[in-house]
């Protein structure tokens, strides 16, 4: 099961989560909506912005199936 993340938040999006290759730290902005992937978590929640601030730019659509505690 994901683990349920709130706005705010800095995770670890894997790479090419949210459309977008770069691995790395994001803080996530919501609010979330439903998961669009076919992942095996029903209540998995979709984050609309995760903003890097590592390579500065935004991943868009990355759900919480896709994201890991920060590193």
């Amino acid at each position: 099961m994901s683990a349920r993340r709130s706005s705010g938040d800095v995770v670890w999006k894997r790479e090419n989560a949210g459309f977008v290759g770069q691995a790395g730290n994001v803080v996530l902005e919501g609010p979330p909506s439903v998961c669009i992937l076919d992942c095996d978590d029903l209540d998995c929640q979709e984050w609309p912005n995760a903003r890097s601030e590592e390579y500065g730019g935004y991943a868009y659509h990355v759900s919480e199936c896709e994201l890991e505690d920060a590193r």
